[in-house]
C-alpha cells in the first residue's frame, strides 16, 4: 500500500492510536495519526500521519455534505521513460476527457507535463499527492514541455458528481455514460446507465448495485440513463440485465410482477 503526502513521524504509535492527534513541540496538533511500519505489529519509530490541513477539509466536507468530494481535471498520465541512470523527466498524457478542462486547455495526449505550481513531477505519485488536496473550482498552472509559460487548468466536480441523477425503480439513480464518466470510472464500454445510489431493499432483491453499469435490457442496448429508467418501468416477467460490474460483463434476471414499475 502507498501513502501519499503524509507526515512522517518517530513518535510512538502502537495499535489503537490510529485516529488519535499528531502534536508538535508546542502542543499544535499537526496530523491525525494513521498508520505504522512495523514486522512486530508495534512500534517501530516509523510511522504516518495525514496532515492536519487535509484531515479538516474532508471533516469540513463530511459535515457539509456527507461525502468527500475530488476534483478533477480530466487527464490521466503514465510515468515518463527513465533514461540510462533511472532517472525520469514528467509525466505523458496518456488520456484526456472530451469537454474536460485538460480539453479546454489544448493538452493533448503525448504531452509531457513536467510541473505544477511549480513543483517538478517526476513520478505518478507526484501527481496523485497533488491531485489529493485539489478542490473544486481552484486552479492549477502546468507546465508543458515545449510550451511557453504553463498552461492553467481550473478543477472542476467528478463528472459523476455534476450529472444529473435518473430515479428508476422508485430506489434507484442512474447516469448517463459520458466519455467523462468513461474515463473517471475506467469503464470498458462507451454507452450505458451507471448506478450511482440504490436503497438497501432493492438491492437485495434485484442484485444490482452502486457502480454497476446497465448496458443492454434483454436485446435492447442502452444508450442513456432516462432509457434504462424507461425499459426497467416498463418491464414486466422475466428480464434479462447485462452489466458491467469492476471490468466484467456479468447477466442478472429480474423478475417483474405487471403493475410493478
Amino acid at each position: 500500500m502507498v501513502y501519499l503526502g503524509m507526515i512522517q513521524t518517530d513518535a510512538s504509535i502502537n495499535p489503537g492510536n490510529s485516529g488519535g492527534p499528531l502534536v508538535n513541540s508546542v502542543g499544535e496538533v499537526i496530523g491525525v495519526n494513521s498508520s505504522i511500519f512495523s514486522r512486530s505489529g508495534g512500534s517501530e519509530g516509523l510511522g504516518f500521519a495525514i496532515p492536519i490541513n487535509r484531515a479538516i477539509r474532508v471533516a469540513n466536507e463530511l459535515m457539509a455534505s456527507g461525502e468527500v468530494n475530488r476534483a478533477w481535471l480530466g487527464f490521466k498520465v503514465d510515468a515518463g521513460q527513465e533514461d540510462i541512470w533511472g532517472r525520469t523527466h514528467g509525466l505523458a498524457v496518456s488520456n484526456v476527457s472530451p469537454s474536460s478542462p485538460a480539453a479546454h486547455a489544448e493538452i493533448t495526449e503525448g504531452d509531457r507535463v513536467v510541473t505544477a505550481n511549480g513543483r517538478a513531477l517526476r513520478t505518478l505519485l507526484d501527481f496523485e499527492s497533488l491531485m489529493l488536496d485539489l478542490q473544486e473550482g481552484e486552479s492549477i498552472a502546468l507546465g508543458i514541455e515545449g510550451r511557453p509559460g504553463s498552461v492553467t487548468l481550473v478543477s472542476e466536480a467528478l463528472p459523476s458528481i455534476s450529472a444529473d441523477p435518473v430515479t428508476a425503480l422508485e430506489q434507484m439513480e442512474l447516469i448517463t455514460v459520458t466519455p467523462g464518466i468513461r474515463a473517471e470510472r475506467n469503464l470498458g464500454y462507451e454507452t450505458g446507465a451507471l448506478i450511482v445510489d440504490i436503497g438497501r431493499d432493492l438491492e437485495g432483491r434485484i442484485g444490482l448495485r452502486v457502480g454497476d453499469v446497465i448496458l443492454q435490457i434483454d436485446r435492447l442496448l442502452i444508450e442513456s440513463a432516462e432509457q434504462a429508467a424507461e425499459v426497467l418501468r416498463r418491464g414486466s416477467g422475466n428480464v434479462v440485465v447485462y452489466i458491467e460490474r469492476t471490468g466484467e460483463v456479468l447477466v442478472d434476471r429480474l423478475i417483474f410482477r405487471r403493475g410493478r414499475g
